[in-house]
């Protein structure tokens, strides 16, 4: 979302220097209280200018850490983005959360298993052929 301007901040704090309410202001100018209040707290400090966005932290994926992920995945598809973020930290001492890895991912749109590995249930239902229970066609109640 956009920053609101400079020209709507100064409107409303001279709406409130001119002993407008803070209700009246934000409903006036469409804005909510705590923005009302907070460009008041940034005029009382001297500027109204917005904040500068702070730029993303230098890119830990480097061109090279991009390949050897690209060729973990293809060596193995089901790692976890866990087992990815470990083998990024052990063997590349890049340390990276597990939603910057998923988002990388979805960038390069590499695909890898979504689900972790578990062993077979034996109770768990299975989908039928009849698409509603488990049971093949000829089992189901009539």
């Amino acid at each position: 979302m956009k920053a609101y301007s400079l020209d709507l901040r100064q409107r409303v704090v001279n709406a409130m220097k001119a002993g407008e309410s803070q209700a009246d202001t934000a409903r006036r100018f469409e804005i909510s209280h705590t923005s009302v209040q907070n460009f008041l707290k940034l005029d009382a400090a001297g500027s109204l200018e917005p904040r500068k966005k702070k730029k993303r932290a230098d890119r830990k994926f480097t061109p090279a850490a991009l390949d050897a992920l690209k060729a973990w995945l293809e060596e193995k598809n089901d790692l976890t983005l866990k087992q990815i973020q470990q083998r990024l930290a052990a063997d590349l001492q890049i340390h990276v959360s597990r939603p910057s890895i998923w988002d990388r991912l979805v960038a390069m749109n590499l695909s890898w298993k979504k689900k972790r590995p578990m062993p077979p249930n034996g109770n768990a239902p299975m989908s039928g052929r009849d698409g509603k229970t488990g049971r093949p066609k000829s089992a189901t109640r009539r």
